[in-house]
């Protein structure tokens, strides 16, 4: 982020110029600039006190799905990072959602041994915990009845839009 920051300040103008210096620049490069600004700016980390249908970690899915980020390119669930810091319920429901059921003899390990268990047995199984996982996709349009518009439809599809006023409104 550091390195970004330096290259991001390095060609941005003083700020009575940036309206022009916007202008004069490619669409590749501003993209490059808000994608730090949203970079720097998101706070995707789920914290004790925090709901899951907070705007702040809503307002994050939504950016993972519209970018389609996938979280399993970038964590591999293991002992210290992942399993260490739950109970040994959630261990052993981590085990059962990623390998279907665990052996008995697996409820009657040490903390921290089931911890390295379930680094091993969870390895590879494309396994990731409850916040990390991708959120699916949602029409915007799913709250109209009748709709027949599904998630991806874009003006360049072939097929003429179920409702043409909103088409319309979305899409001038």
């Amino acid at each position: 982020m550091d390195q970004a920051r330096s290259r991001v300040q390095a060609i941005l103008p003083a700020p009575e110029a940036l309206w022009s210096w916007c202008l004069e620049r490619s669409q590749a490069e501003l993209l490059g600039v808000l994608a730090f600004i949203v970079a720097a700016s998101v706070d995707a980390v789920q914290r004790k006190g925090d709901r899951p249908d907070a705007v702040r970690l809503t307002h994050v899915s939504q950016i993972a799905g519209g970018i389609g980020l996938d979280m399993r390119t970038w964590f591999v669930p293991g002992a210290e990072n992942c399993f260490g810091r739950i109970n040994r319920a959630g261990i052993l429901a981590a085990i059962d959602e990623a390998k279907g059921t665990h052996a008995p003899a697996l409820g009657k390990l040490k903390k921290n041994e089931l911890a390295q268990r379930a680094e091993t047995l969870v390895a590879d199984s494309g396994w990731l915990p409850k916040p990390l996982r991708p959120s699916p996709p949602k029409c915007r349009f799913a709250a109209t009845p009748g709709c027949s518009l599904q998630p991806g439809f874009s003006r360049s599809d072939s097929a003429a839009p179920a409702h043409p006023r909103l088409a319309t409104r979305y899409w001038g």
